[in-house]
């Protein structure tokens, strides 16, 4: 049986939806078959829209058909809706339209060098107000997002997931309705709390089941949004913790750290903090996940740096 793709994971989903909701309409820019649209192309092609090699224009046709009452999906790697930065500014987010953006490759992508990686979307939609930004922990949780996304019509939203198989379900538990701004407790710790994004929660669990063996207690909470992050658990976490760890699948500089540090420090919560994610430069080319651990962020890894860091 051959392993699902992330991808068609995701518009096995969407088309679900789009068969009950006459309203979803499709968009992708040169992107049909890489990003998954292509189910959208191939069994409702009258609600399919390829602007071609032109993100500008699919983030604007898409804000057109919004303030027109439709549902757009716009499925981008997460590296190339930087080209349509400036729409995504002054006519989705300053208009306030729903838009919904799919983010693909999210991350490290390996093979297709360091011009595909997507590092930095984490971090460059944090910056635009309105938007609302969320990243799944595994295809359970991703179905919920996708729901929410299709139910949420207040602004526009968008959902990052990497590229690869899509992450199993890891967690025996049922995924409940995703809620604005609700993140997850998994795991309770005195020691530590995890606040850890995406694909990365699977990463923080397994770390602290290591981490249990050393006897530090660490407990695991999944942020799902990314914009707007849930004060009132990060704050109860933090207050009950002795260290706060932020994992995220992007770079550092501006990134949900960045968020979860400031709010903090505002509350005035004083923590010792280590942050984890892609550092301050541009990913080489190279093996996805080899890449990966080389960037420290497989669980091994993890739980190498939170133990030294610890004993430090």
């Amino acid at each position: 049986m051959k392993k699902l793709k992330m991808t068609l994971k995701v518009f096995t989903g969407m088309y679900k939806i789009t068969k009950k909701d006459k309203k979803v309409v499709g968009f992708t820019a040169a992107m049909p078959n890489g990003t998954g649209m292509k189910i959208m192309r191939e069994k409702i092609p009258e609600r399919y829209i390829d602007t071609g090699i032109a993100e500008q224009s699919a983030v604007i046709a898409a804000n057109a058909m919004a303030k027109n009452g439709y549902k757009p999906f716009v499925a981008i790697y997460s590296t190339f809706l930087q080209r349509a930065y400036d729409q995504l500014i002054h006519d989705v987010a300053l208009q306030n339209n729903p838009v919904k953006f799919f983010l693909d490759r999210a991350g490290v992508v390996g093979r297709d060098g360091p011009t595909h990686h997507g590092c930095f979307d984490i971090s460059y939609l944090r910056l635009i107000p309105n938007f609302v930004s969320m990243a799944p922990k595994d295809s359970k949780e991703m179905r919920e997002m996708i729901q929410f996304m299709n139910d949420y019509n207040e602004g526009p939203v968008t959902l990052r997931y990497p590229r690869g198989e899509v992450i199993k379900p890891f967690l025996n538990k049922k995924v409940k309705k995703i809620k604005l701004g609700e993140g997850e407790l998994i795991k309770r710790g005195k020691d530590i709390i995890f606040f850890a994004l995406g694909r990365m929660v699977k990463e923080a669990y397994e770390a602290s089941l290591k981490l249990s063996k050393d006897n530090i207690d660490a407990g695991v909470f999944n942020l799902r949004f990314i914009k707007p992050i849930d004060k009132k658990k990060i704050k109860e976490l933090a207050k009950k913790a002795n260290n706060v760890v932020t994992l995220e699948y992007g770079n550092l500089p501006g990134g949900i750290n960045e968020a979860i540090n400031s709010y903090l420090a505002s509350e005035k919560i004083n923590k010792d903090i280590l942050n984890i994610g892609i550092s301050d430069e541009f990913v080489e080319h190279g093996n996805q996940q080899k890449l990966f651990k080389i960037l420290g962020l497989d669980a091994d890894s993890i739980y190498e740096r939170v133990k030294k860091w610890m004993k430090d």
